[in-house]
C-alpha cells in the first residue's frame, strides 16, 4: 500500500504538539463549550462519553461513532457487521445495549452483532461508558458498556395532541449508497406514539485499488412505539422489525443472505411508596441464513459451498429501585436473560450433508446488584457496586456428514455427546469510584474494580473446528473447550478533567490484569482436531486448528480527550486513544488490539453554519498475535472535510469530504478478507474506504 502514512513518528509528534498548545489557549471567561462538539462530548455527572451523529460517517454500521470516543474502536467484518471495542476488548466483553435491551445475536459469528440492531438514520445518541462500567448496567460487563438510542415520540407538555417526528435521509458516493429513516408520530401530556422505518442500500464499497467484495447491504426495518404516563407513572411499548438481505461480510467465511429478526420490549418506571422502580422485560427472536456463494465468487469445487442457517430467541428483564439511604443513593435491582441458539450447515450440491453447528444450546443468567452512590454537590464523591450473577448453560447432542465419514470427526462427536455440558459459573463484580474535586476547574477519578465473565456458547460448544467464533475473523478454525473457567479482571484506573471556560482536556490511565482471559491457543499435535483439519486441508481448514483455553492477560494504556476555544469562531476538538494487550503466561500478545490513535477536528463556527477540517491518525501496529499469526499494519493519515448548515429551527444540512485524498489504508481492527473475486487479495486486511461525498438531511419536529 504504497500510498500509505508509513511513519507513525509524525503522529506522535503532531498529537504531542498538539495537545500542549491547547493547554496554553487564552479563552475569554464568557466563552463556552457548544452543546455538540466536533469529536464528541462528556457528560461528566454519568461518566460517559456522547458521541454527535453528526459526525462524518461513510459506512452504515452504527459502531463506527465508538471510534470518535476515546478509547473507542471498532472490528470491521462488514459494513452491517460491525464489533465495537474499547480499550482492547471486544465481543461479549463489551456490554452493548439497543434502547435498553440486550440484543441476543442470531448468527454463530456474530453477523448480526448488537450495533446491527440500531441503524444509523434512526440513531439519536450513543453513550460510551469511559473506563469501569458500574454494575448497574449489567453483568459481564468486564470490557466496559456502550447504549445507542434511537429516536421515538416524546410526551409534550399540554392536553392537545401535537404531531412529531424525524427524517434523516443520507447518501454517499463510495458506494452508491443512501439511508433513509423516519419516526412519525403525536403526543400529548399522558400518551405518546409513533411509527418508524429505515431503508439503507449500498453497492460495493470502492477503495484506492478497486471495490471492495462483497461489502454491498441491503436493510430495512420498520416498528411501533407507544407510551402512557399519569402523576409519577409512566408504561411504554416498543417493537420494531429488523430485515437485512445480501449484506457482504468479506473478513468472514459466508455473507448474509438474510436476517430477520424481532425485538419487542415493555417498560415501566414510576414511583411507588417513595421509591423510583424501573421495570423493563424484552423479547427478541432473530432467523438468519448465510452462505459462501450468493455474493462473493463461487469457492473452487461443488463440495465446498456451505450455507448455514442459524436462529436465536431470547426473553430478558430488568428490575431495579432508587431511593435515599443516608447522604446518598441507593439503587438495588434484580435481571435476567434466558437465551437458546441453533445453527445447522448444509451444501445445496448434495442434500445428505450436514453439520449440527449448535444444537439447542442455552445460555441462562440470573443477577442481582445494589449500587451506593454519594450527593453530587460534595468534594469528594464516590460509587460503591457489588453483583453477583448466576450463568447456566447447556446444549443438545451434535451430529454431521463429518463426524459419520472421518473417523477424527468421529471421535470429536462422540468425546462432545459423552461429555456433561450442562455448566454453570458464579460470578462477583465489585467497583469502587472515587471523584475529588480540587478546584473548581480541576477534578480527579480513581477506579478499583473486579469484573468476571462467564464463557460464550461459541466458546464452549463449537464441537468441530470451524469458523464461527463471534466474529474473530482471523480465518483459523476453532473448537470450543467444555472445561472453560470465568474470566476474572482485577482494574485500576486514575483519570483527570481540566474545564475552564471552552477548554478542556481528560486523560485517564488504566490497566487491567486479567486471569483466565480466554484466547484461542494451538491444539496438541496428533488431536483428533489436527487430523481432521489435515484431512480437509486448505482452504476449509488449515493447521494450526485453535481452541478456546484460559490463558493469563493484561492490558492498559492511556485515552483522553481535549478541545478549546482558539477564537470567537475558531475552535479545536479531539481524541487520542492507546491500549496495549499482552499474554501474560507467555511471550506474545493479544489478538486485534488498536494501535494508538486519534482523531483532530479544526471547525469554524457561525450563527446557523459550521465547517470542519479532521485529520484521522493511526500508529503503525507491531504489537500483533503471534498465536493468531496476525500480521502487523502500517500507520496512516487521511483527511476529512465536512460542514453543517442549520435551515431552520430543526432542519439541517450536514456534507462533505471523506479521505479527500483517497488515501489507502487499513485499520488494524479490520478482518481478513477471505472472499475470491475482489480486488482485495485473500489474506489481507480489509481496507477501508475511498474517497467519498456525502450529504446528509435530517430533520426534527
Amino acid at each position: 500500500m504504497s500510498s500509505q502514512f508509513t511513519s507513525s513518528g509524525y503522529t506522535y509528534l503532531f498529537l504531542t504538539g498538539l495537545i500542549s498548545s491547547l493547554l496554553t489557549v487564552p479563552v475569554s471567561a464568557d466563552d463556552q463549550i457548544p452543546n455538540i462538539m466536533v469529536i464528541g462530548t462528556t457528560d461528566d455527572k454519568e461518566r460517559v462519553s456522547l458521541v454527535p451523529t453528526e459526525s462524518p460517517i461513510t459506512q452504515p454500521s452504527t459502531g463506527e461513532l465508538l471510534k470518535r470516543s476515546p478509547g473507542g474502536s471498532l472490528n470491521f467484518n462488514g459494513p452491517t457487521s460491525g464489533i465495537g471495542q474499547y480499550r482492547g476488548m471486544f465481543g461479549y466483553r463489551l456490554k452493548t445495549k439497543v434502547n435498553g435491551v440486550s440484543v441476543v445475536s442470531g448468527g454463530p459469528n456474530w453477523m448480526d452483532a448488537p450495533l446491527h440492531y440500531a441503524p444509523m438514520p434512526l440513531v439519536k445518541s450513543v453513550r460510551i461508558q469511559r473506563g469501569v462500567a458500574p454494575v448497574s448496567v449489567g453483568p459481564e460487563s468486564i470490557g466496559g458498556f456502550v447504549e445507542t438510542t434511537t429516536y421515538k415520540s416524546e410526551f409534550s407538555a399540554g392536553s392537545d395532541f401535537a404531531f412529531q417526528g424525524m427524517l434523516n435521509a443520507s447518501t454517499q458516493t463510495v458506494d452508491s449508497g443512501f439511508g433513509i429513516g423516519t419516526v412519525l408520530g403525536g403526543a400529548n401530556d399522558t400518551h405518546r406514539v409513533h411509527f418508524l422505518g429505515v431503508i439503507e442500500k449500498g453497492d460495493d464499497t470502492e477503495f484506492e485499488g478497486g471495490d471492495i467484495i462483497p461489502t454491498e447491504y441491503d436493510r430495512k426495518a420498520a416498528g411501533l412505539g407507544y407510551g402512557f404516563t399519569s402523576g409519577d407513572q409512566t408504561f411504554a411499548f416498543d417493537y420494531m422489525r429488523n430485515e437485512t438481505d445480501n449484506a457482504g461480510t468479506p473478513a468472514l467465511p459466508m455473507d448474509i443472505v438474510y436476517i430477520d429478526a424481532d425485538v419487542a420490549s415493555f417498560a415501566y418506571n414510576g414511583v411507588l411508596g417513595g421509591i423510583n422502580v424501573d421495570a423493563k422485560v424484552h423479547y427478541n427472536e432473530v432467523e438468519h441464513l448465510m452462505n459462501n456463494y450468493s455474493l462473493r465468487a463461487d469457492p473452487m469445487m461443488p463440495t465446498m459451498f456451505r450455507a448455514n442457517l442459524a436462529d436465536g430467541e431470547a426473553v430478558s428483564f430488568d428490575l431495579q429501585a432508587e431511593f435515599d439511604l443516608g447522604a446518598g443513593e441507593l439503587a438495588v435491582g434484580v435481571d435476567g436473560e434466558f437465551a437458546e441458539h441453533n445453527a445447522n450447515i448444509s451444501n445445496p450440491n448434495a442434500a445428505m450433508f450436514f453439520i449440527e453447528n449448535f444444537n439447542d444450546v442455552t445460555r441462562d443468567r440470573l443477577g442481582l446488584f445494589g449500587e451506593w452512590t454519594s450527593p453530587e454537590d460534595d468534594d469528594f464523591e464516590y460509587e460503591v457496586g457489588l453483583r453477583f450473577t448466576r450463568v447456566d448453560a447447556d446444549s443438545g447432542q451434535v451430529d454431521g456428514t463429518p463426524a459419520i465419514m472421518m473417523p477424527p470427526a468421529g471421535m470429536l462427536r462422540d468425546a462432545f455427546n459423552s461429555a456433561n455440558r450442562d455448566l454453570d459459573w458464579d460470578l462477583y463484580d465489585i467497583v469502587l469510584k472515587n471523584t475529588f474535586l480540587t478546584t473548581e476547574t480541576v477534578s480527579f477519578d480513581v477506579t478499583l474494580a473486579h469484573k468476571e465473565r462467564a464463557p460464550a456458547y461459541q466458546e464452549l460448544y463449537l464441537w468441530l473446528p470451524l469458523q464461527a467464533t463471534a466474529g474473530l475473523a482471523d480465518g483459523k478454525n476453532y473448537i470450543g473447550n467444555l472445561n472453560l473457567k470465568k474470566e476474572k479482571a482485577n482494574i485500576i484506573e486514575l483519570g483527570m478533567k481540566f474545564e475552564a471556560d471552552a477548554t478542556y482536556f481528560g486523560p485517564r490511565v488504566f490497566y487491567q490484569k486479567v486471569d483466565n482471559y480466554i484466547q484461542g491457543t494451538p491444539v496438541a499435535g496428533g488431536s483428533p482436531a489436527e487430523m481432521f483439519c489435515t484431512m480437509m486441508g486448505p482452504p476449509m481448514c488449515s493447521n494450526p486448528v485453535l481452541q478456546f483455553t484460559n490463558v493469563d492477560a493484561r492490558l492498559y494504556g492511556v485515552d483522553t480527550d481535549f478541545g478549546s476555544q482558539l477564537s470567537d469562531n475558531l475552535r479545536i476538538d479531539g481524541v487520542v486513544s492507546y491500549v496495549r494487550g499482552e499474554r501474560r503466561d507467555i511471550d506474545d500478545d493479544l489478538y486485534r488490539i488498536s494501535p494508538l490513535s486519534s482523531i483532530v477536528g479544526l471547525s469554524y463556527i457561525a450563527d446557523d453554519w459550521k465547517a470542519t477540517v479532521e485529520g484521522v491518525f493511526a500508529a503503525a501496529q507491531n504489537d500483533i498475535s503471534v498465536t493468531n499469526e496476525e500480521s502487523k499494519s502500517p500507520g496512516y493519515g487521511y483527511m476529512n472535510l465536512y460542514g453543517t448548515y442549520t435551515l431552520d429551527e430543526g432542519l439541517k444540512v450536514t456534507g462533505g469530504v471523506n479521505n479527500v485524498f483517497d488515501k489507502l489504508y487499513a485499520d488494524h481492527t479490520n478482518g481478513i478478507n477471505r472472499a475470491r473475486g475482489s480486488d482485495v487479495a485473500v489474506g489481507d486486511r480489509v481496507p477501508g474506504p475511498g474517497r467519498s461525498l456525502f450529504v446528509r438531511l435530517s430533520y426534527n419536529w
